[in-house]
Formats: C-alpha cells, structure tokens, sequence
C-alpha cells in the first residue's frame, strides 16, 4: 500500500520556490558593463622594505599604484612619528620601464601623532598602461613596534589650488593600503 508523505511534497514545493526565488534575484544584481571602468580615485598597495629596522635606519616604501583617475590624484600617505620621511628620496617607477622620475611631496605635516605625506600624481606620471609605483624612503628616530605606513588616495579636485586641497587638521584620511615597519 502507498502511503502518501506529506513532509515530501512540501520539501519538494519548498525546493522549488527557493530555486526559482534565486533566478529571480540574480537578475536583479545586474549592471551595465558601463560601471566595470569606474574607479573612484586610484588602486594602491604600500610595502615597506625591509619591515624591521634599527634606530638610524631606513626603510624602503613602495606604494604600487594603477588606475589613476583622469583627473590625478593626491596620493597621501600617513606614518606614526617614530619615523621621519628623507627628503630627496621620493620618485616614480613606471612599471616595466627603468626610468625614474623624481617627485617631492607638496606637503609634510604633522599632528600630535603622526606626519603626512601628500603627493600630488597625474595619470600620465604612470606611463601608457597607468601603472608603476611610487617610492620614497623613512628613517627611524624611535624604537616602537609596528609603525603603520598607510596610504589614502583621492581624487584631484582641479578646481582647487593643490596647496588648498590638504589640511593637516582635518585629513580627511581613510586607508585603502597599510603597511608596518618596527623599529629596534
């Protein structure tokens, strides 16, 4: 004899509806292919080489850059003042190219707690493929444990003056990148 389940056909109804629910909504999450190009500011990645040092040492900072936005960037980084930004030391590689060009930093502030470095980068600084690194060089005045070296790309406002788009006292800062240096 059959005996009908009723726990069977409601799993099975159940099945149904939650299939046909997800091709639903999976339609729903669609976008124009317009949006895949959109890039808020820039892609950065910041390394510090080598990451343990000793007081009077330096450390090498990369900060492998991409996508710039056609309008440039200021490319601000923000270190604990353990370290000490050395001047003349700051340029851009373009990937895959053995030029450097030399840049310099239009501000370096600081606050109680930390210096800030803003660089201000075009699209074109990065070569045809919009993609290189910029590097610079710290120095370590403090023993201190994992320092951070964070980077906070924004997009360059061109109806501002570069010198009126950084106040030290409001940064405006959100890292995208950090990396950690220790000093011995």
């Amino acid at each position: 004899m059959f005996i009908n389940n009723p726990f069977k056909s409601n799993n099975c109804l159940l099945l149904l509806t939650i299939l046909a629910s997800s091709f639903l909504f999976s339609a729903c999450g669609e976008h124009d292919d317009d949006d895949d190009d959109f890039v808020a500011s820039a892609i950065v990645t910041a390394k510090s080489k080598p990451s343990i040092i000793d007081t009077g040492d330096r450390t090498q900072v990369n900060i492998y850059t991409s996508q710039v936005h056609n309008n440039g960037i200021l490319l601000k980084v923000r270190f604990e003042k353990a370290l000490q930004f050395v001047p003349n030391t700051s340029y851009i590689v373009v990937k895959d190219q053995n030029m450097k060009e030399k840049i310099t930093p239009l501000f370096n502030d600081e606050d109680k707690k930390y210096t800030y470095l803003v660089f201000f980068l075009s699209p074109s600084q990065f070569g045809q493929d919009n993609d290189g690194k910029v590097v610079f060089e710290l120095k370590g005045i403090k023993s201190q444990k994992n320092n951070t070296v964070e980077v906070d790309p924004d997009v360059d406002d061109p109806s501002i003056p570069n010198d009126q788009e950084f106040d030290v006292k409001k940064p405006e800062f959100s890292p995208d990148s950090v990396s950690y240096v220790t000093i011995r």
